[in-house]
C-alpha cells in the first residue's frame, strides 16, 4: 500500500493528486514492481526477498574472490564499486570478457581469500538508488556487480640441487696444521679415533663420493666424530669454524642408515624420518642438504628439507614421498609436526647444529617440545649429536639435559678461538665515517671478488649494497626481510662469482661454506665475541688463508673490546694501541677451563638478534 513506502503520504512533499496523473495510471500496478511496496526505503536485508531472488546466483556472494590487498587486520576489502550507470548488456558483456581472461589465470583456492554473504552491505552502500524500482522491461535482466581482479600470490618453489657442481672448498696450504690442534675428549669408553677415511668402515660408495668432494684427509673433528657416532653414542662437539663439522656428522649417519637399514615408514598423511638435523637458518639448511645429496649419491638414501619462505605444499609432497633424513629450521618443522605430517617413531639420529645460536634466538621451548613429543622414541633408541663452533658453559649445561649419561664431549683446538690462518685487523672508525672508510678499503683492494660485509641492521644492508653498486662494485645483500627467492639468488650469484661483494646481517654468520671468500669486513662489530668468531669463520676455511677487517666505534663497541683483545692474543694477531684503552670496560673477557667465552655473552647475543630482527 502506498502509505507504507517508508513515509506517510502527507510527508511526500505534495498531494498525490498534484503529481500529474492518478496513481492507477503510473504504468503498472504497484504489486508488479518486483518487491512488496511496504518494504521500499528499508535496508537491503529488510526488503522482504530471500537472497536467491536478488537477480544473480547465491554462489556469486558465497565465493566472491577479493583482491589480496585485503587488510588482514580489520578485514576491509578492496572491492570495486559497481558501475550502476552502465546498461545491463554492457555489464554482462564485460563479465563475459572477464571470465574469458580468468581461464588463463592460475588462481587456486589456496592463494585466494573468500568473503561470505555479509559483503551485501557493501552493495547497499554503492548501489544507485534509481534502480530500486524498474520498468517491467528492465526488471527481467539480471544485474551482477563487476567481479574484482584477483592478484594471485606468488608461491616459491626452490631450485633442484645440482650434485655435479664443483663448489666444494679444497684444503689449503695450511691444512696440515690442523693435526697440531689439541683435542680434548671426555667420556666413558671413548672409541678410538681414525687417521684416514680408508681406516673407517665406510663403504666404497661413500669413499668415492668423499674423493669427488675433495675430502682426502679427515680433519681432527672428523677423526673423532666418525667412530663415536657410528657406535650410536651421544656427543657434544666443538671445533673451529671451517674445520669440517658438517661432514663429521653426515658421514656416520649415512653409514649407519646403509649398513643397518630399517624400514622407511610413510604414507599419504605422514612420514617417519630416521634422522633429523635441526638448524637455525634457512641458508644453512640448504647447504647441509646439498652436502647430504652429494655424499649419498649412488645410494638409496633420500633427504628432505623444510624451511620457511617456500611453498608448503611442495615440501609436503617431497616429505610424504618418503625420506630417510630431514634437514629443517625450527619454525617449519614445528608446523609440520603439529599437522601430524612428521612423527618420530622411527628416529635414530637427532642432530642439533649451531645449537648455541638456536638457544640465543629463544628456541629452547621449541626444542624441548620436539624432545617431549608423544611420538618421540626413547633415549635408548636414538642418538643425540650436538655441534657448534662456540659452546658457552651455560649452553652446554642446557643441552646436557637431553643426552644420555655416557655422552662424549669433544673439543678441538680452543673453543671459541679464531683460526690462525685468518689475518685480523681492527681499525678505529666513527659511525658516520664508516661508509667512506669502506669505500677506501675496497678501492685499495686489487680484487674485490669474494668479500662479505657484515652490518647490524637490515635496512643498512640494502643501503650499503646500493651505494657500492653506484660506485661500480657489483654487490648484493642477504637479510631477514628479503624474500626467500631473492636470498637464494643472492647467495647463488655470490658463490658463482656473478657478484663480487655480499652485504649480510647476522643470519649469514653461521655455517655457510662458500668457496673463494677472501675477506670479511665487520662494518658493524657484533655485541658478542661468539658472533665475531662465526663471522670471521666465513674465510680461512680448511687451511686456506683469509683476511678480516673490523671497524671499531668507541661509542658502541667498548663492551666487546676485552674479549676482542683476548681473541687477537690467542690467534697471535696485532693488537692496536687504541683498543687497549678499553681493555677493562667490557662485561667479560675471561675464558673458562674449556676455553669457552663466559656465559654472559650468550645473553648479549640473544638481545642483539632480537634487535636485528626488529629493524
Amino acid at each position: 500500500m502506498t502509505e507504507n513506502w517508508g513515509l506517510p503520504i502527507k510527508d511526500w512533499g505534495s498531494p498525490t493528486e498534484d503529481w500529474g496523473l492518478p496513481t492507477e495510471d503510473w504504468g503498472l500496478p504497484t504489486e508488479d514492481w518486483g518487491l512488496p511496496t511496504e518494504d521500499c526505503g528499508l535496508p537491503i536485508e529488510d526488503w522482504g526477498l530471500p537472497i536467491e531472488n536478488w537477480g544473480f546466483p547465491t554462489e556469486s556472494l558465497q565465493n566472491i574472490e577479493v583482491d589480496q590487498r585485503c587488510s588482514e587486520v580489520n578485514g576491509d576489502c578492496d572491492l570495486r564499486k559497481a558501475d550502476g550507470h552502465k546498461s545491463n548488456d554492457d555489464i554482462n558483456k564485460n563479465f563475459e570478457d572477464h571470465d574469458l581472461r580468468k581461464k588463463n589465470q592460475d588462481t587456486s583456492n589456496e592463494n585466494n581469500f573468500l568473503i561470505q554473504a555479509p559483503v551485501r552491505n557493501s552493495f547497499d552502500q554503492n548501489r544507485d538508488h534509481s534502480y530500486s524500482c524498474r520498468s517491467s522491461a528492465n526488471r527481467n535482466k539480471s544485474y551482477t556487480p563487476e567481479k574484482p581482479v584477483v592478484i594471485a600470490k606468488k608461491t616459491y618453489i626452490p631450485l633442484t640441487f645440482d650434485d655435479n657442481n664443483d663448489l666444494a672448498i679444497e684444503a689449503g696450504l695450511n691444512f696440515p696444521t690442523y693435526n697440531k690442534f689439541e683435542v680434548k675428549v671426555s667420556g666413558i669408553e671413548v672409541p678410538k679415533q681414525i687417521t684416514l677415511f680408508e681406516e673407517s668402515p665406510l663403504c666404497d660408495v661413500l669413499l668415492s663420493n668423499l674423493t669427488k668432494c675433495n675430502y682426502i684427509i679427515p680433519t681432527p673433528i672428523q677423526k673423532y666424530a666418525l667412530p663415536i657416532i657410528m657406535e650410536g653414542r651421544d656427543m657434544i662437539a666443538s671445533a673451529q669454524t671451517g674445520s669440517g663439522k658438517t661432514t663429521a656428522f653426515i658421514l656416520p649417519i649415512l653409514y649407519s642408515l646403509m649398513i643397518k637399514p630399517s624400514k622407511l615408514y610413510f604414507d599419504l598423511n605422514h612420514c617417519e624420518p630416521q634422522a633429523l638435523i635441526l638448524v637455525p637458518t634457512r641458508e644453512l639448511s640448504i647447504q647441509i642438504c646439498e652436502v647430504i645429496t652429494k655424499l649419498s649419491k649412488g645410494t638409496n638414501i633420500k633427504c628432505g628439507i623444510l624451511y620457511g619462505g617456500t611453498a608448503t605444499y611442495y615440501q609436503k609432497q617431497k616429505i610424504l614421498g618418503g625420506v630417510h633424513i630431514i634437514v629443517a629450521t625450527v619454525g617449519r618443522l614445528i608446523d609440520f609436526v603439529n599437522q601430524g605430517i612428521i612423527t618420530f617413531q622411527s628416529l635414530r639420529f637427532f642432530v642439533l647444529d649451531e645449537v648455541d645460536f638456536m638457544l640465543a634466538l629463544n628456541f629452547q621451548k621449541e626444542i624441548e617440545y620436539i624432545f617431549n613429543h608423544n611420538t618421540m622414541v626413547s633415549s635408548v633408541e636414538r642418538s643425540i649429536i650436538i655441534f657448534s663452533a662456540t659452546l658457552p658453559e651455560g649452553v652446554r649445561q642446557i643441552v646436557k639435559a637431553y643426552l644420555k649419561p655416557n655422552y662424549i664431549y669433544v673439543d678441538v683446538g680452543e673453543t671459541g678461538g679464531a683460526c690462525k690462518d685468518i689475518a685480523q685487523t681492527v681499525i678505529e672508525v666513527q659511525r658516520f665515517a664508516k661508509k667512506q672508510k669502506l669505500l677506501a678499503l675496497l678501492q685499495e683492494t686489487k680484487n674485490c671478488q669474494g668479500i662479505i660485509i657484515f652490518v647490524q641492521k637490515k635496512r643498512l644492508a640494502d643501503f650499503i649494497a646500493a651505494f657500492l653498486c653506484e660506485m661500480n662494485f657489483p654487490t648484493t645483500s642477504i637479510h631477514g626481510d628479503r624474500d626467500q627467492p631473492e636470498r637464494e639468488k643472492a647467495l647463488r650469484d655470490f658463490k658463482t662469482k656473478k657478484i663480487k661483494i655480499l652485504v649480510v646481517t647476522a643470519i649469514a654468520a653461521r655455517g655457510l661454506d662458500i668457496i673463494g671468500v677472501t675477506m670479511v669486513v665487520n662494518m658493524d662489530l657484533p655485541k658478542s665475541i661468539n658472533e665475531y668468531m662465526h663471522r670471521i669463520g666465513r674465510t680461512g676455511r680448511l687451511g686456506n688463508s683469509g683476511k678480516v677487517v673490523s671497524f671499531f666505534d668507541p661509542q658502541f663497541d667498548q663492551k666487546i673490546a676485552p674479549s676482542l683483545i683476548n681473541t687477537l692474543k690467542l690467534a697471535d694477531q696485532h693488537i692496536p694501541e687504541f683498543l687497549l684503552k678499553y681493555s677493562n670496560r667490557g662485561e667479560c673477557g675471561s675464558t673458562s677451563s674449556f676455553g669457552d667465552v663466559c656465559g654472559k655473552n650468550a645473553t648479549v647475543t640473544s638481545e642483539m638478534f632480537e634487535k636485528e630482527e626488529k629493524c
